[in-house]
């Protein structure tokens, strides 16, 4: 009976520490997920911004108008 009972101390502290190293990775991954999100948008930001300066570029030039 004891060593049944410590038997199921050991599955459950061992449960608990890959509970705990699960919950450490899902923290990183989280957070290498958020730094990815944040290049994507400043990478679109700055493809948005180009566009929109190549496009009043091209207007200005159709109305021979120097920037």
């Amino acid at each position: 009976m004891m060593v049944e009972v410590q038997k199921q101390r050991e599955i459950l502290k061992s449960f608990d520490e890959q509970v705990e190293q699960l919950q450490v990775k899902f923290g990183e991954l989280m957070s290498q997920a958020e730094e990815s999100i944040i290049e994507l948008a400043l990478l679109l930001a700055e493809n948005i911004v180009a566009e929109k300066i190549k496009t009043i570029s091209r207007w200005f030039s159709h109305r021979h108008v120097s920037l």
